[in-house]
């Protein structure tokens, strides 16, 4: 097989790539207990190089040794040249589908997105007003899962984490928004109603609650509109962080 770093062809049975030192294998195997701990090449009985570490014979033309990811010229120390990949700088994402959950993930940001765009533009039409709220109710509904699957991708990234954090408040206050609005909508139109059946007194008193409807209606929209764009400055960038991830795999 092929190590998925460099391309170099790598026996089945390595856990790291004697080449760049990449680990294959998800849990690479311990190293040999029986080593002895040696800081410089050896040589075996055929003249060949031996792991400095576990001991085991190298391949001709090794950098790092494939059982246990050493440096083939005993120097372990990243910064000096050993291997990279080695000992505690391992990532600690499983390799087996951690590239095809990216992936899919990044699928799903794309589509949430057209449906974002969707209900953008349906703002600026006349008579897509009902369309603009339906698709407005199903970013709500969808946005939360779809945050906890970025979560599951960038759970190293400390800045797109803390925007993910803020996902569910955002969207609990929208659902909070989008009721008052409705309700007051509601109140509205009941004040309309029952403008023309009562006295001109009584309907000036009425006309300065409507005022006051109109008023606290504004606000909220207001609110809604900044939560709106926070949330999707924060789909943005996440996405971005997905899509960069899913093109490195």
């Amino acid at each position: 097989m092929k190590c998925p770093a460099c391309g170099n062809e790598i026996a089945d049975d390595v856990a790291f790539c004697p080449r760049c030192g990449k680990p294959i294998q998800e849990n690479p195997p311990a190293v040999n207990a029986g080593g002895t701990g040696a800081s410089s090449p050896r040589t075996d009985i055929s003249g060949g190089k031996m792991c400095p570490r576990c001991q085991i014979p190298l391949p001709a033309g090794a950098a790092f040794c494939g059982h246990c990811g050493a440096a083939a010229d005993g120097n372990s120390s990243p910064r000096q040249g050993g291997n990279p990949y080695n000992g505690s700088m391992i990532k600690s994402r499983p390799r087996s589908d951690f590239p095809e959950k990216a992936v899919a993930v990044m699928n799903d940001m794309d589509f949430m997105m057209y449906w974002i765009i969707g209900y953008l533009v349906a703002q600026f039409i006349p008579g897509l007003n009902m369309l603009s709220l339906i698709a407005f109710i199903y970013i709500l509904v969808q946005t939360p899962s779809l945050a906890d699957k970025c979560a599951g991708i960038l759970n190293d990234d400390r800045d797109l984490m803390s925007r993910i954090s803020r996902v569910r408040p955002r969207v609990k206050a929208l659902w909070i928004l989008l009721a008052l609005i409705i309700v007051l909508c509601g109140v509205g139109i009941v004040m309309l109603i029952i403008g023309g059946a009562i006295s001109r007194h009584e309907a000036s008193v009425l006309l300065i609650l409507g005022l006051l409807v109109l008023l606290i209606m504004g606000v909220l929209c207001i609110v809604s509109l900044v939560y709106q764009i926070l949330l999707t400055i924060d789909f943005f960038k996440v996405k971005e962080g997905i899509d960069r991830i899913a093109r490195d795999y």
